[in-house]
């Protein structure tokens, strides 16, 4: 509900722009990163490419329009400047409605993602000739043409652009239709391919395809001197200064006789001043009575220091290479960090693939050119983890309601403890807005870390959503309560040394796949196959471990040894009870088989998960292959198991 309002201010700025192919580029060699984020990179980067084309306005400068769609101009009905344009600013200075009209858009700005704003626009006194067929065309100031793009303005082809269409049907302008996709093809038309159709009331153009009329008028246009071809680019140069007091202070002084000076290296770093007020609206540095007043560092005279912090994403986009090195006298060592990049996984949440993963690639080649690195792509590979999700309640005034403080009574209504009546709502990521978080104190107490820790990696994969269950918390927890378990219960097998006979043939074979597998799957973050991988071999651990001692006692060490990286705190008693220290097991090739299969695990006849198993693994192997994801779903008992071997198992509650 806040007045929100564009100003024009003086800031600073990388010059993100200039490295705008090099980062487009880049991603070419990022094939360790999901496919999603670098399209969603590629899109902002936004390459375009296209002709800047002059229009003559009687008595002004020429009107520079940018248009990716050249071949379309002898379409042209009419031109349209943003708000910022220099001819809307000159006819604001004398036209009363012009400034009104600026003033309103810069209030409610035309919303560029979803287009939802009603397109607005006024008639501005001046006309714009046709470089091709020699027309006059009136020229608007408009809410949909931006500044910040291209030139801030275009030329409005009508049949050929959805967005000129509806302008021009609302301001009864004419609509050409230049493209011709087949006989009385409705207009408009948008959208079109690259090659399809034929050129028709476009002179010169006539008969030729979109592609080679392209082509022909960038020709044409060159030759007159009204146009070129260029390249544009949907990026932007970064704003870096925040009118805030948390932040790193840019390093800078302004001198009123030598300009802006840099902070002396030896006064890095500019120390925020700890007694700020925040009883009035902005900056606080700002409005600070001593902090900002100091001496230029060229001439001495008086100066201030610049009042702008920077932008946090600034410091974030370099950090792993202090985590590297970590001198005294520079930000890092360039041979240190040169031995230990690239980083081998970036974890972190896929909201940042345009913001601080583009950041980051974007200081990486700034450090380069300068000398401070040498070429390298700074994350080897990214996992972008999915979120952890809960169900949502709200009650009746709209708050909401945590789901630990709400009871389903007989009737099948919602009541918080204190008797409001509630209802369910959507299944959304947890948060504080929503309230639908759980307390890690409250789980840790009820069930510990290891748990826990198991339950959340052996879900789901680790890029995709999952869905908080108490009951499959509960299951991680069951499952550490039986490993424990057997420590006690045959104690005279695990604990002392090897018994002398071997390990039977088929229980190698089980454990070295498993060996392999549960490697294969930690070192490709396919964590919950890994733990899947485990509870098939547990199963057969549990069914060998009175008979064979040798199996057991072999197994038993593996098992401990796999299962640590996900139960860390467990493991480590358990060795100590046993007596044997940590060591990654290693598998022998020998024993390896390629036989598993993906088995699909339906509950009522509705996908809930897979699970990995040997090929023709019995009903009862699957079914404890999928006990996470029977745990998860509640599903206690079933009345019916449908199984088709190496297929498909659908338990029917």
């Amino acid at each position: 509900g806040a007045l929100v309002e564009k100003r024009k201010m003086r800031q600073w700025f990388v010059q993100q722009s200039a490295f705008a192919q090099e980062l487009l580029d880049g991603l070419d060699d990022l094939d360790g990163w999901p496919d999603s984020v670098r399209t969603m990179q590629r899109n902002w980067i936004g390459r375009s490419e296209g002709a800047q084309i002059e229009f003559l306005v009687e008595g002004e400068e020429p009107l520079h329009v940018f248009s990716t769609r050249p071949e379309t101009l002898f379409g042209v009905t009419f031109c349209a400047v943003s708000v910022e344009h220099v001819l809307a600013q000159k006819a604001a200075q004398h036209d009363p409605a012009v400034r009104a009209f600026i003033d309103d858009v810069r209030q409610n700005p035309f919303d560029e993602k979803t287009g939802t704003t009603q397109q607005k626009g006024l008639l501005l006194p001046y006309k714009a000739q046709s470089p091709v067929g020699g027309d006059d065309v009136p020229i608007y100031v408009t809410n949909y043409v931006l500044a910040d793009y291209g030139t801030g303005a275009i030329f409005g082809c009508p049949a050929h652009d959805e967005r000129d269409f509806l302008f021009a049907q609302s301001h009864g302008l004419a609509c050409k239709q230049v493209i011709q996709l087949q006989e009385d093809a409705p207009l408009p038309i948008t959208g079109l391919a690259d090659g399809v159709g034929v050129m028709v009331n476009s002179g010169i153009l006539d008969g030729q395809t979109p592609t080679q009329a392209f082509e022909t008028i960038i020709g044409v246009l060159e030759e007159r001197g009204t146009g070129s071809r260029q390249v544009r680019w949907r990026l932007r140069d970064w704003c870096v200064s925040r009118q805030r007091y948390w932040g790193t202070p840019v390093p800078m002084i302004h001198c009123s006789a030598c300009g802006v000076v840099p902070v002396h290296h030896e006064d890095l770093p500019v120390i925020l001043p700890e007694d700020v007020t925040f009883d009035q609206p902005g900056n606080p540095l700002e409005r600070h009575p001593t902090w900002k007043h100091v001496h230029c560092p060229k001439c001495g005279g008086s100066a201030q220091r610049d009042t702008d912090t920077l932008d946090t994403f600034f410091e974030s986009c370099w950090y792993y290479l202090r985590f590297i090195s970590q001198p005294q006298d520079k930000a890092f060592d360039t041979k240190d960090v040169s031995e230990f990049l690239p980083v081998d996984w970036y974890i972190g949440g896929v909201e940042h693939a345009v913001m601080h993963l583009l950041y980051a690639r974007l200081f990486a080649l700034m450090l380069i050119r300068c000398g401070y690195l040498k070429p390298v792509v700074p994350f080897k590979r990214l996992l972008t983890q999915g979120m952890i999700c809960y169900k949502t309640f709200r009650a009746e005034d709209g708050t909401w309601i945590n789901p630990a403080d709400v009871q389903k009574t007989q009737n099948g209504e919602y009541v918080t403890s204190d008797g409001r009546r509630c209802t369910e709502g959507h299944i959304e990521k947890m948060s504080k807005s929503k309230n639908n978080t759980v307390n890690p104190d409250d789980v840790l107490a009820a069930y510990g870390a290891d748990a826990l820790r198991l339950f959340v990696v052996s879900d789901a994969p680790a890029e995709r959503h999952f869905e908080w269950s108490d009951s499959g918390l509960h299951g991680a927890w069951r499952f550490a309560k039986k490993l424990y378990g057997h420590l006690e219960d045959h104690k005279a097998v695990l604990v002392g040394n090897a018994p002398n006979e071997a390990m039977t043939e088929d229980f190698q074979r089980v454990m070295h796949n498993t060996i392999f597998r549960v490697t294969e799957d930690i070192n490709a973050m396919r964590l919950h196959l890994g733990v899947a991988h485990i509870r098939t071999f547990y199963n057969a651990w549990v069914d060998q471990c009175p008979q064979h001692p040798a199996n057991a006692w072999h197994g038993w060490r593996v098992l401990v040894a796999l299962l640590e990286p996900f139960m860390p705190h467990l493991c480590a008693e358990v060795r100590e009870c046993c007596g044997f220290a940590f060591s990654w097991p290693q598998y022998d090739e020998s024993f390896l088989t390629q036989d598993e299969v993906t088995i699909a695990v339906q509950i009522n006849g509705k996908l809930r998960g897979t699970v990995v198993v040997p090929q023709g693994a019995s009903q009862d192997v699957v079914l404890d292959a999928a006990q996470a994801i029977r745990d998860r779903c509640q599903v206690h008992q079933s009345r019916k198991v449908i199984f088709v071997p190496d297929r498909i198992v659908n338990i029917i509650v």
